[in-house]
């Protein structure tokens, strides 16, 4: 993770579902870009059964939440599913206040999500 970005990415396989490890802070500018970036490349290239893991996640902005629900959409859109798993309680109550919590279904761990 680079100082400028706050925002970790690592890419790992299980099964048929390809899972993004968040590390770090989800927050405007960098991180928020190189998310989206990275999802919307993955979905370019066909890729299907999307999980992110969000239990690495220090701190989320609202751009951070926002680019969550974009991702969602995004997803939706390319015909597959974008499922969170892991969430802070702070995560949850930010879903919660933003009236977001039944657009952006959260699992409660990575079993559950897949």
């Amino acid at each position: 993770m680079s100082p400028a970005s706050n925002l970790g990415i690592e890419v790992r396989k299980v099964k048929s579902a390809t899972i993004l490890d968040l590390q770090g802070r989800l927050i405007m500018g960098d991180a928020v870009e190189s998310y989206k970036k990275m999802v919307k490349d993955f979905l370019s290239d066909g890729g299907q059964n999307l999980a992110v893991n969000l239990a690495g996640l220090s701190y989320v902005d609202s751009s951070g939440i926002s680019s969550m629900v974009e991702v969602t959409e995004m997803a939706q859109k390319a015909g597959t599913d974008c499922r969170y798993f892991a969430a802070t309680k702070r995560v949850l109550q930010l879903l919660r206040i933003a009236r977001l919590d039944t657009t952006i279904v959260m699992h409660a761990d990575e079993a559950s999500a897949l």
